[in-house]
């Protein structure tokens, strides 16, 4: 089947074309629009994955970690104060500072934000970095478990072991390409169909990890502005969801986990860009009832403004 195609207009006519590879898998197989065997980095839409051993080997719990922290530990925030202040009283929770971050200093995702620092005279943070939270709970999971939090990011040291060896439990299989991500940890390449397989596996998980899955989504829908942040998608569809969860990440990839609905949803767009799987997923969800047809009208296609906040085109599936 040919992939889903997300078209931008302008004066009438479709300026430009997203192609968006689309992997769904249920109890009854797999449906693919698009390329199935496309070897896909899962960037941070694999955060719920990586915060797998934070929850399952109960360090989440023996810390004392809430809800809100446990959707900052799967977030892409846009360094609002709300999220740098949580990020910073978790470190202080820790008995760490900024400085033990690992992720690399960064300016707000959202732009006010950025502006708001440029005007007190503050620049680029480590604390404003959208994977801080995520850096947090790896933090939170090497004290719980005695060993050095320095180096926490690299492929050898046991934090980051744990979460490969959870990630190749997920996909059943070995973990694939290996690559380091934005923020320096790693990421590794599968084929989407198996990214999709191994999110229908979470859903379906029961025990421990079906435990884990359930109270990250959780977080998720609870606190879905600590996920991303004022006017971002995956906040609105959070927020919005009954069941499970969506999460997206760099280069133009979302995934969703519905253990009601037995679900596990992988979409990557050919291009890289996050305006295209955006309004994908919301097609998707509504597709499989996951989302009421009348939901997030502001997301079944977004408006293409110009710079003067004029109206001129849009971005629809």
């Amino acid at each position: 089947m040919n992939p889903m195609m997300v078209e931008v207009t302008r004066g009438g006519i479709v300026e430009s074309e997203h192609r968006v590879h689309v992997a769904i898998a249920s109890h009854d197989g797999i449906e693919i629009q698009g390329d199935g065997e496309r070897l896909t980095f899962p960037r941070s839409a694999a955060k719920l994955m990586q915060a797998l051993p934070l929850v399952e080997s109960g360090a989440a719990h023996r810390a004392g970690l809430t809800p809100e922290q446990l959707a900052l530990a799967c977030a892409s925030h846009g360094g609002e104060s709300g999220h740098v202040n949580a990020v910073e009283a978790w470190l202080t929770q820790l008995g760490l500072t900024e400085t033990h971050l690992e992720c690399g200093p960064s300016w707000p995702m959202h732009e006010p934000s950025g502006h708001a620092r440029s005007a007190q005279g503050l620049g680029a943070s480590l604390l404003c970095n959208c994977c801080s939270g995520k850096h947090a709970g790896f933090m939170t999971l090497a004290k719980d478990q005695g060993v050095d939090v320095a180096g926490y990011i690299q492929r050898e040291h046991p934090v980051q072991q744990q979460i490969e060896a959870t990630i190749g439990e997920v996909l059943d299989m070995p973990v694939g390409v290996f690559g380091v991500d934005g923020c320096g940890i790693p990421t590794y390449a599968n084929r989407l169909m198996d990214l999709a397989k191994g999110l229908h596996r979470l859903a379906s998980a029961t025990g421990v990890r079906g435990d884990a899955v359930k109270t990250l989504a959780a977080a998720h829908r609870a606190h879905p502005f600590m996920v991303g942040g004022t006017d971002r998608c995956c906040t609105d569809i959070n927020g919005a969801l009954a069941d499970g969860m969506v999460k997206y990440g760099a280069e133009g990839v979302y995934f969703g986990i519905f253990p009601k609905a037995g679900l596990g949803i992988a979409m990557k767009a050919e291009c890289g860009t996050v305006r295209a799987v955006e309004v994908a997923m919301v097609r998707v969800l509504k597709q499989h009832g996951l989302l009421p047809a009348d939901a997030l009208p502001q997301w079944d296609s977004v408006s293409l403004k110009n710079r003067a906040g004029l109206v001129v085109g849009e971005v629809r599936a």
